[in-house]
């Protein structure tokens, strides 16, 4: 078996904000010119309402040469401004979920690798996640080893839990219409159960109707209203959603990207579901991350309120 090694300490960003660690476990600093990086980046034309977007693509053309084409890269990279060493470690997976869970509870994308970002991504902590750390990053990170130490080298709830962080933020690109951004969301829950479910092994099978409704009940968070499980329907409002939308490009009754939204009968008029389903994740992150014992992981999530998370 080959064994994929990466020089450590390994270069990560784009983060704007200083962090310097150097404990046992793990050392993070900071690379040098980070604020010139971070002024450049705001002066780019690609840079607009804190969204830094993928560049125009470029092409030779025969004839006439490289031009700016009428569509963008999609995949693109920001520079690195951070390095970390995992003391001790030569596995490369576990550096990279660091950098997801660092990714997380900081509320912004960052990367190891030279091109990791599609479509766009905002510049500012705290962006894409309702909670704020308070600045001390340390206990995330001590987390996130914690979890990968538990789980063992190539564990599947790692990727997993890669996955989850991922697709909650693509879920969150602000050109993304109402259905792409429900798609997004309802995988990261999906995959926030495969993950549980894998820890705690349920007795029985639990269907996507009462799938939320019971990972809830677990963590003794609220049910929102619309994953209550009806037994005599084997549903609930999302999972009734949700199939017709993966199974049958049908969302809120329309072909994709022709209803924005609706309604059940069972919800509160004032319900935002991406905004509910995305603090829910969030909440669930946290809770697998193994802190369930923080008052943000039971706080409602039907407000746009930022939370406080002392970790």
């Amino acid at each position: 078996m080959i064994h994929r090694r990466r020089p450590v300490p390994q270069h990560f960003g784009f983060y704007p904000l200083p962090i310097e660690f150097d404990e046992k476990q793990f050392r993070i600093s900071t690379l040098p010119g980070l604020s010139k990086t971070v002024a450049e980046l705001k002066q780019k034309e690609t840079f607009a309402g804190d969204w830094f977007y993928a560049p125009a693509a470029c092409a030779n053309i025969h004839g006439v040469g490289y031009r700016n084409m009428p569509f963008s890269t999609r995949i693109f990279g920001l520079p690195h401004t951070h390095t970390i060493n995992i003391q001790g470690s030569q596995d490369p997976d576990e550096v990279e979920f660091v950098v997801w869970c660092l990714s997380f509870f900081v509320g912004m994308r960052l990367t190891t690798t030279p091109n990791g970002f599609l479509d766009g991504t905002p510049l500012t902590p705290g962006d894409l996640t309702d909670f704020q750390l308070g600045g001390n990053e340390k206990p995330a990170i001590d987390l996130a080893l914690n979890f990968y130490a538990k789980h063992g080298e190539g564990s599947v709830a790692a990727k997993r839990l890669c996955a989850v962080i991922h697709a909650l933020f693509l879920a969150q690109y602000n050109r993304n219409l109402p259905f792409e951004k429900f798609q997004y969301l309802y995988m990261a829950i999906d995959a926030c159960f495969k993950i549980m479910q894998g820890q705690t092994k349920p007795k029985s099978s639990v269907g996507h109707g009462q799938r939320i409704e019971w990972m809830c009940n677990f963590y003794g968070m609220p049910i929102p209203v619309w994953a209550k499980y009806d037994a005599a329907t084997r549903i609930s409002d999302i999972s009734d959603l949700r199939n017709p939308a993966i199974h049958e490009a049908l969302f809120f009754g329309e072909p994709l990207g022709f209803a924005a939204s609706g309604g059940y009968e069972t919800w509160p008029s004032e319900i935002n579901l991406a905004l509910e389903m995305r603090a829910l994740i969030c909440r669930f992150v946290v809770a697998i991350l193994g802190r369930t014992d923080v008052p943000y992981v039971k706080s409602p999530i039907g407000t746009s309120q930022v939370y406080a998370l002392d970790l």
